[in-house]
């Protein structure tokens, strides 16, 4: 479940490196989005929050995180740029696509709420199942 969670996060959910090149492209970056932004405010946000940053955050007022609002994520790194490298052209149903508007027969659109038998769901902060991100990963979505 964590690895297509991860894979989810990565926004890798099309061949190319589009989304490898956003991501490094905001390595170190800053101002940080505040989690309550769902979805993120910047190009940035998804890779400074949820489950590639691992849950952690940045205190408002803190390291260019807003003051007065809710935490933000942290800068992005090496963890989650190679995160992302990861996924490129990692394909789960090739050649078809879960993101086409009518997908192919027997491939249902994908649900964004990962179920794991007994040890529960991870949801996505937007969409189908969505929890917002009143808190961080692990206790807020896998994208918070």
């Amino acid at each position: 479940m964590a690895l297509l969670a991860t894979s989810l996060w990565s926004g890798n959910i099309a061949p190319g490196i589009l989304n490898f090149s956003v991501a490094a492209s905001c390595y170190d970056h800053g101002p940080l989005d505040p989690l309550s932004a769902s979805p993120p405010a910047s190009a940035c946000g998804r890779f400074e929050q949820g489950i590639g940053a691992n849950g952690a955050t940045t205190l408002a007022g803190t390291g260019g995180c807003p003051a007065g609002g809710s935490p933000c994520g942290i800068p992005v790194g090496a963890i989650q740029v190679s995160i992302v490298h990861l996924y490129i052209d990692i394909d789960w149903v090739s050649p078809d696509s879960w993101n086409s508007v009518s997908p192919p027969i027997g491939i249902v659109p994908l649900d964004p709420v990962l179920y794991a038998g007994s040890a529960g769901a991870l949801s996505p902060a937007t969409g189908a199942g969505g929890v917002g991100c009143a808190s961080a990963y692990p206790t807020g979505a896998y994208d918070c």
